[in-house]
């Protein structure tokens, strides 16, 4: 009998080197976020802060970061973006070059209340369809808490969108978030021009950790989070 085991090799890393896109240099951005696609392609995702308040901005590379095109602001009206490191504006690449952005937008009606907005790009981040709501609870009073969204897309196409919701959950007026949350997701099936009414994943939720959620090649849905049941935190 004769028996061999595989020599150990050092692991084999690629190149690490600066990508930051010229046009950040000298300007206070935050909350910055990357999306990685097929054939070198990157999204790149941050958040300026003005007189009009906190904008969303999106510059795309097709050559693993060795250039970026313009970059483009993508809020709309300008100004009524939440955003802070955990729950920041994302981004996912589809099968064929899609591209689609989420954020938490400001609702005008009350303080600390937002819902969850996409933008979808049919070419990689060219031209964009107008905003449109996720949560199908939008504008409801007495449902102010949605964010910390995650992204995904599956081989065919649909997109995946989980978020923390407050919808179930009493706030007091002028509370920043609820002592807990749920998760909730909602799927396209038109490549987030249009998304189906979300349904609930889990309750007792942390209310202030983002959500992780991942589409395998067979189209099968994981979703991550980091749960509050009798105060305790664990993932």
């Amino acid at each position: 009998l004769a028996a061999c085991t595989p020599s150990p090799r050092p692991a084999q890393w690629a190149s690490v080197r600066e990508i930051t896109p010229g046009t950040l240099a000298g300007i206070a951005a935050w909350d910055a976020n990357l999306a990685v696609g097929s054939r070198g392609r990157l999204a790149l995702t941050w958040v300026t802060r003005d007189s009009l308040g906190a904008g969303v901005w999106l510059a795309v590379s097709s050559d693993s970061g060795a250039r970026f095109g313009e970059p483009r602001r993508l809020d709309e009206p300008a100004g009524h973006v939440t955003s802070y490191p955990e729950s920041r504006p994302v981004a996912a690449f589809g099968p064929a070059g899609q591209l689609v952005v989420a954020w938490a937008t400001r609702r005008d009606s009350a303080l600390y209340a937002d819902d969850i907005v996409t933008r979808a790009s049919a070419d990689g981040g060219a031209t964009f369809d107008p905003p449109v709501f996720v949560n199908d609870d939008h504008g409801n009073p007495k449902s102010p808490y949605h964010g910390f969204i995650a992204l995904d897309f599956a081989p065919d196409g649909r997109v995946f969108a989980a978020w923390l919701d407050g919808r179930n959950e009493a706030m007091a007026p002028g509370m920043e978030e609820p002592a807990r949350a749920e998760v909730r997701l909602a799927i396209s099936d038109d490549e987030a021009h249009s998304w189906r009414p979300s349904t609930r994943v889990a309750g007792e939720a942390c209310p202030c950790c983002r959500v992780a959620l991942r589409a395998d090649s067979l189209g099968r849905l994981v979703v991550a989070y980091r749960g509050a049941r009798d105060d305790l935190r664990d993932p």
